[in-house]
């Protein structure tokens, strides 16, 4: 059984009722692929999987390959939980996934702008400057434009490695975007200069 310790930031009534169900399930050995949970209790399942640091990777996996058609929230959630767990290559692995499903599916499945701001996040959590770069590549080619968060995630991963001439550039690439910085991207960029 799962504990309650090593969840991070706390889970919804229905995510922890939900993992209350399938660690039951789980326990009496019910779980299978003829399942008919709705999709929103298998995201629900995912997210607190996701924020379950006590839950390895291998049984993310586990309980997303249950999911009969799973979407870009599953998919999400999946990729978040990796990225809590600093799993790189599991995270990466979403991404095609993603992209397999996509083409099994004829346009069913595509990352959007939080799965790319969620795995720049891991490459900013190891100061991966190089890995991030090749995340805004890749979802430049997905046809995914990044968000004011996408670009404060990467200016977050150039004011931790204390690079100005990075963030910076990251501030000027935003605006030739037409992305308006806020407060957050704000007061992450004053960081450098305090």
């Amino acid at each position: 059984r799962m504990s309650k310790q090593g969840t991070r930031g706390g889970m919804k009534p229905a995510e922890k009722a939900t993992l209350r169900e399938y660690e039951e399930l789980r326990r009496i050995g019910g779980l299978d692929s003829s399942m008919k949970w709705p999709p929103s209790k298998w995201t629900s399942l995912m997210s607190a999987l996701a924020q379950t640091r006590s839950v390895g990777v291998q049984y993310l996996g586990e309980a997303f390959d249950l999911i009969p058609e799973p979407n870009v929230a599953h998919y999400n959630a999946l990729l978040k939980g990796y990225v809590v767990r600093r799993s790189q290559l599991d995270a990466e692995g979403v991404i095609d996934r993603m992209a397999r499903a996509d083409r099994k599916a004829r346009g069913g499945v595509k990352p959007n702008v939080a799965t790319f701001t969620m795995l720049l996040k891991l490459y900013g959590s190891t100061r991966d400057a190089k890995g991030a770069e090749r995340v805004l590549e890749r979802m430049g080619c997905s046809g995914v434009k990044p968000d004011v968060m996408t670009f404060t995630t990467l200016i977050k991963l150039y004011v931790d490695r204390e690079d100005v001439k990075g963030a910076e550039g990251v501030l000027e690439s935003m605006d030739r975007a037409g992305v308006r910085p806020n407060v957050v991207t704000f007061n992450t960029l004053m960081k450098l200069y305090v």
